[in-house]
């Protein structure tokens, strides 16, 4: 990746397990190629220069990846002009071709340079070989032909190719000499070989083609997309880079895709498979259709039936598995499911219109929510309306059908439907959309405010505050420092609005060993059931999380073995509990639990949990209403450390610094003297990536029409 204003390129890695991308490498020259050797990685590059011109010299830089972080040890130049030059200015200049040898640590290359400017590109007539150890210059093999590829052989590292014109040929690397013309090999394209399949594998920018005695296969590829190839015979498996980010699996015996991740901005990712069953990050399916011609259907249409992280995340593993006990072309087992959107998705049976305003000023306590359903045929079942408040699932706890009711007018197919809806005061977002072969669709929305001040609506209003905080667990070994000081300081924190925002701030602290699953489950009945529908319920988890091989995610309780997750409290418990609440109940879950390998057990800085932080987020904001805040993103580790705020985890020192004399306030919001949710959440996501230099990132899902209220005043 380059950035045009501050002239610099970025390697990136992905993970296959979070698909999440992780800086590697910042360079402050063009990247011209690079490649994984062994425990090397091999950068070749050029300096920037303007566009109009080039650079004589480019190099190879050659990273150990040894360790935390790549570490460069050495750099060795290589003249990119391998010809005199009739003109003094340079037209443009790079690296044509390149291929390495991981285990004989060689690279061999070729240039090209324009003589002048706009005078058109030169080829070099040149393949060098050089030693990755020293950068010593191995050989350089003159041809009669501009090169066009060259490739070490993977049986004999000794024997390379140079791809000319017209064809290919074969030499000895280490003398030079050339040995034979390759008539297999097609001039252009690049070449695997497949000793296990007896074949070949040929692709190039718009072509990717498998040729084995049982004959030729081919896959269908848009022009010019393929960046790079790779090929893992002994897993059945073909991985396949486009030039649009995207890493598409193969089946390597049949050529038939299993999966494509899209890697994003801000760490955003979705994997999905060809027929469409998809598991992705917060906001991972932004921008992602199916397309039918000039029609499109949102992916997030079909989240509820094709939304499967946990198959996701099996056919993955299987992917990367190998296949003991099978013979070579064998298909890894991996679950089958075919989730395709209808056609008739497309082009629907139904329209659904709101006829009340999309936006409501009232002092009235309900509001009455008007939409007109038509049919194209009259004979056709009523439409299925589920409606939602808050982002909250109503109407019998769960999805809310409404038909046509026999006193409705009904005519030709037409009919209208009604809804009452008793109103929060504040912001209301309510939300009517059409279920369709269990699709959701034409989701209809109006935001309905009901008058009051801002912070005098809270005159009145309980705080529930809960807190969970573990840093003793019954095995030493997987002690924190401070995350039980954290839950006691935002008690204190929020103690303070007590008569001042709030009428009264109820808490109830769980600590150490009292935190089991028993205490747990008995403070949310016993204490959040007494919260009013007008009232703010805060959840705040701090200690250790941990994802079992099904992806289900667990908070650990002080007696719970990190070893074995589900002797943890299943997330879901705390989803299910919250999703019963009163709907217009104001609640936020805060996380600071979540974990990845960002750092080793040596590091001072403690990392917290082992759960994956937009599934923890997803899962308790599904069908919710709830405005949940991790404290990292992806698989990221929770830190915590002496530095945060005199000890704390960095997260929950952001939190507590937020309400501090309304520094959120006063820097992330409007200045009022109230310190707001989206006050609160943008200082916190700005704050703790400052304070751990970027190794942490809160997350929280998208919030369309957020209900924005006030936690703080002062």
């Amino acid at each position: 990746m380059e950035n045009e204003k501050e002239k610099f390129h970025e390697i990136y890695t992905l993970d296959t397990g979070t698909y999440q991308k992780k800086l590697l490498l910042k360079l402050n020259y063009v990247l011209e190629g690079w490649a994984k050797a062994g425990d090397r990685l091999v950068v070749l590059g050029k300096p920037y220069t303007k566009p109009e011109e080039g650079s004589k010299i480019g190099f190879v830089e050659v990273y150990s990846l040894n360790g935390n972080s790549p570490r460069r040890k050495f750099r060795f130049d290589v003249p990119l002009v391998t010809e005199y030059l009739r003109y003094p200015r340079l037209g443009g200049s790079g690296f044509s071709t390149y291929d390495v040898d991981a285990k004989g640590g060689k690279i061999i290359l070729a240039t090209y340079w324009g003589d002048g400017w706009r005078m058109g590109l030169k080829y070099s007539k040149q393949a060098r070989i050089f030693d990755l150890k020293s950068g010593k210059k191995l050989k350089t093999i003159h041809v009669d032909s501009v090169v066009k590829g060259v490739y070490f052989h993977r049986k004999d590292k000794n024997l390379v190719t140079v791809v000319l014109k017209s064809r290919a040929n074969i030499y000895d690397g280490n003398k030079g000499t050339f040995i034979r013309v390759d008539l297999m090999k097609k001039s252009g394209l690049n070449i695997v070989d497949l000793p296990q399949s007896k074949g070949k594998l040929y692709w190039s920018l718009n072509l990717l083609e498998k040729v084995t005695p049982e004959g030729k296969q081919s896959i269908p590829i848009i022009k010019e997309n393929i960046a790079s190839v790779q090929v893992f015979e002994d897993r059945n498996l073909l991985v396949v880079l486009t030039l649009r980010n995207e890493i598409e699996f193969y089946d390597l015996k049949t050529l038939k895709k299993r999966l494509t991740i899209i890697s994003k901005n801000d760490n955003q990712w979705i994997a999905f498979n060809p027929d469409g069953v998809f598991s992705s990050s917060a906001r991972g399916t932004q921008k992602v259709f199916w397309a039918v011609g000039s029609l499109r259907l949102d992916f997030k249409a079909l989240k509820a039936r094709n939304e499967k992280p946990k198959w996701i995340a099996k056919l993955m593993k299987n992917l990367f598995s190998k296949q003991k006990g099978v013979k070579n072309g064998s298909t890894p087992i991996v679950p089958q499911t075919s989730n395709k959107p209808e056609p008739d998705l497309f082009i629907l049976p139904y329209s659904l219109t709101m006829t009340t305003p999309a936006v409501v000023e009232t002092d009235q306590e309900t509001f009455l929510f008007k939409l007109r359903v038509e049919k194209i045929r009259a004979n056709f079942p009523d439409a299925k309306i589920v409606f939602t408040q808050q982002g909250q699932q109503i109407s019998g706890r769960g999805v809310a059908v409404v038909k046509r009711p026999s006193a409705q007018k009904f005519s030709g197919g037409k009919y209208s439907i009604e809804r009452n809806f008793k109103l929060a005061v504040g912001m209301n977002v309510i939300q009517a959309s059409l279920i369709y072969r269990n699709a959701r669709l034409l989701t209809q929305t109006v935001i309905v405010n009901r008058k009051a001040g801002k912070a005098s609506n809270m005159r009145g209003v309980h705080l529930w505050y809960l807190g969970i905080g573990v840093s003793e667990y019954s095995n030493p070994d997987f002690n924190l420092k401070y995350a039980d000081a954290d839950v006691i300081a935002l008690e204190k924190t929020f103690k303070k609005q007590e008569g001042i925002l709030f009428k009264k701030v109820n808490t109830k602290l769980l600590l150490n060993s009292d935190v089991t699953a028993k205490n747990i489950k008995l403070a949310m009945h016993r204490f959040l059931k007494k919260a009013s529908d007008q009232d703010v319920v805060i959840i705040f988890l701090a200690g250790h999380g941990i994802q079992d091989n099904d992806q289900t995610l667990y908070f650990m309780t002080h007696d719970s073995d990190l070893n074995e997750p589900y002797t943890g409290v299943d997330l879901d418990f705390f989803h299910k509990f919250l999703r019963k609440r009163p709907l217009n109940q104001k609640a936020i879950v805060l996380l600071d639990i979540c974990q990845s390998g960002a750092f080793g057990r040596s590091e001072k800085i403690v990392q917290r949990g082992r759960i994956t932080a937009e599934d923890a987020v997803k899962q308790l904001s599904e069908g919710t209403g709830l405005l949940v805040l991790a404290s990292s993103t992806g698989k990221e580790y929770s830190l915590e450390d002496k530095r945060f705020g005199g000890g704390h985890g960095a997260f929950s020192s952001a939190v507590i610094e937020a309400f501090d004399n309304g520094k959120a306030d006063k820097m992330s919001g409007d200045r009022n003297g109230v310190v707001s949710v989206l006050e609160m959440f943008n200082y916190v996501s700005r704050r703790v990536p400052e304070i751990t230099e970027n190794k942490q990132h809160p997350t929280m899902p998208i919030v369309r029409n957020l209900r924005d209220f006030p936690l703080a005043r002062y």
